[in-house]
C-alpha cells in the first residue's frame, strides 16, 4: 500500500512544496489549531444538522457527489473564521508557487465541507484538472490545487480520501494505478492534505 508523507505543523512552505512537487500529495498534521476548530465546526453545525440531500438531476453527478453526502457551500458566511484559513501564509505561498506561473491571477474556485455518511458510494478516481476545457489545450499546466482540512478524523472506515503519489507525473492519462499504488489519506482533525490537480485521488 502506498503512504502519503506526513509534515509536522511546524514544517515551512518550502517543505509542502517539495514534498507536493516530489509526490503529488502531502498531508500536514494539525494544520490548524485546536481553538479554531472547535469554533469553525460549532458555527457549522446548524447547517450540517439541517441539511436537506440534493439531487444533482443525472445519475452519474448523484454517483460522483454523493446520495448520502452533507456539501455545504458559503462558509465564510457560516464561519467567519474561515477567512483565516483561507489567509493562511503557507497556504498562500503554496498556491503562488503552483498556480500563479500559469495565470495572470487565481482565485478560490469552490469551498464546501463535504461529510460523508454511512453506506455512501465510492467515488471514481479522477484528476480535478480534468473539469475544466483548457485542459485538454495545455495538459501540463497545472489549473487547480486542492486542500482538505479534516473537520474530523480522516480514517480508512469513515471515507478517507484515496490519493495516488506520483500519479502527478504520468504522461498516460488514461493509466489506471494498481492497488498498491493507491494511498489512503488518514489524518487526525485538523491536519490537512495537499492534492494538486493534477494528482489521482477519490
Amino acid at each position: 500500500m502506498a503512504k502519503i508523507v506526513h509534515l509536522a505543523c511546524n514544517c515551512s512552505s518550502g517543505d509542502i512544496i517539495d514534498v507536493v512537487e516530489r509526490d503529488g500529495a502531502v498531508i500536514v498534521d494539525d494544520f490548524v489549531g485546536q481553538a479554531w476548530l472547535d469554533k469553525f465546526n460549532a458555527s457549522i453545525k446548524t447547517s450540517i444538522d439541517t441539511y436537506k440531500p440534493y439531487d444533482y438531476g443525472e445519475e452519474e453527478a448523484n454517483d460522483f457527489l454523493g446520495y448520502k453526502t452533507v456539501r455545504l457551500n458559503g462558509l465564510i458566511s457560516k464561519a467567519p473564521c474561515y477567512a483565516d484559513l483561507i489567509t493562511d501564509e503557507r497556504l498562500l505561498d503554496t498556491m503562488d508557487h503552483f498556480l500563479a506561473p500559469n495565470c495572470g491571477q487565481y482565485q478560490l474556485n469552490s469551498s464546501e465541507v463535504i461529510e460523508i455518511h454511512g453506506g455512501e458510494t465510492a467515488q471514481a478516481l479522477h484528476t480535478d484538472d480534468m473539469i475544466w476545457p483548457v485542459n485538454a489545450w495545455v495538459p501540463d499546466r497545472l489549473l487547480q490545487f486542492n486542500v482538505m482540512v479534516a473537520g474530523t478524523d480522516f480514517t480508512v472506515e469513515n471515507g478517507a480520501t484515496n490519493v495516488v503519489p506520483g500519479s502527478h507525473k504520468w504522461t498516460d492519462p488514461k493509466r489506471q494505478p494498481d492497488p498498491d499504488e493507491i494511498a489512503y489519506a488518514t489524518m487526525s482533525a485538523g491536519s490537512a492534505v495537499f492534492i494538486p490537480g493534477h494528482t489521482l485521488h477519490g
